[in-house]
């Protein structure tokens, strides 16, 4: 399979998935609301893998993160600035569970047929991507996979999807929820352990200001 059938292919596959779950399409996205929740959907590929990058972000969040200063890049590794949660999924998942997910077929496209790898991605789409769109659409929901995070800031081994977290942007959320204190306790925890392209000094000194 050629890199530039991938993503036209899995789209295909998934679209009426997609639009029976309430997904539009939006530019090179899939989106959805619900509440407070933006949930997002985008195929691409890295070397000979195709990638389904899941995505949510809570609007409260959403004026302040806009008003960062423009030589603040609050991405976090893959996540967009804007996005508190993101599942980076390169191979299939076949059931979400609390005590693991058991992980199947790479999804390598130069050695898979077309009809594998589509099938692969729908199934996992339905298992996992589905399921924690779902679970984690709520605040409160949120919050819980938040507090049950591993160290380096993805989600530990209590966490059904072990999502990859925007601390950036779960710390901007915490303070556009009214409580400053858990934001920069948030920081705190970044500078401890922040990567040396993060820019979490300036951060820090912006998300401070009343």
């Amino acid at each position: 399979m050629r890199r530039e059938e991938v993503v036209p292919a899995l789209e295909a596959a998934l679209k009426p998935l997609l639009e029976e779950a309430g997904f539009t399409r939006d530019g090179d996205r899939w989106r959805s609301r619900r509440g407070d929740a933006s949930r997002s959907l985008s195929f691409a590929t890295s070397g000979s893998m195709a990638l389904v990058c899941a995505e949510i972000a809570f609007g409260p969040a959403q004026p302040l993160l806009r008003s960062a200063p423009r030589e603040l890049d609050l991405r976090s590794g893959t996540i967009p600035a804007s996005e508190l949660f993101q599942l980076h999924l390169h191979r299939s998942v076949d059931h979400s569970g609390q005590m693991g997910m058991p992980e199947g077929l790479f999804w390598d496209f130069e050695k898979l047929p077309t009809e594998t790898l589509a099938a692969a991605v729908a199934n996992t789409f339905r298992t996992h991507v589905l399921p924690f769109f779902e679970d984690t659409s709520t605040v409160e929901a949120a919050l819980l996979e938040v507090e049950r995070e591993g160290r380096h800031g993805d989600c530990g081994p209590e966490s059904r999807y072990e999502p990859r977290i925007n601390k950036f942007a779960l710390a901007a959320w915490n303070k556009s929820m009214g409580d400053p204190k858990r934001a920069l306790e948030v920081v705190a925890k970044g500078l401890a352990i922040q990567h040396p392209t993060e820019p979490w000094p300036g951060f820090r000194d912006w998300i401070s200001k009343p």
